[in-house]
């Protein structure tokens, strides 16, 4: 699994957000934005990053969510250990077990943001 990028900013930053580069559009979705207080003392808003470029759709922006904490190496050993369980020892069972059930909540996470930045947009 790999450690979501993060930024930080004194204003809460939209959850979406778009800058065009060479007639692109790139945009950053902004996860789970919550104050606290940075290393000088200062109240800043910290959030997880996503970041894609081009043409929103709602496939899109779930896909991009999902890979940005799982690689696709990360997806498919954790499914394959999910249905393999014969050989496993208990404890190996529970922790393939909860390692797909965070996979699952993180891809739940991801379809309903997708969803609430698809339904925000004026198209």
């Amino acid at each position: 699994m790999k450690e979501l990028e993060f930024t930080t900013y004194v204003k809460r930053p939209e959850m979406l957000e778009k800058s065009v580069q060479a007639c692109v559009p790139h945009w950053t979705i902004n996860i789970d934005s919550r104050q606290i207080e940075n290393e000088l003392g200062i109240l800043v808003y910290k959030q997880e990053v996503v970041r894609l470029e081009g043409e929103l759709t709602y496939e899109k922006i779930v896909a991009a969510i999902i890979n940005a904490k799982y690689s696709p190496d990360d997806q498919t050993a954790i499914l394959i250990n999910a249905i393999n369980p014969n050989y496993l020892t208990e404890e190996k069972e529970a922790a393939y077990y909860q390692e797909m059930k965070d996979f699952q909540e993180w891809r739940d996470k991801a379809k309903e943001i997708a969803s609430t930045i698809i339904k925000g947009l004026p198209f």
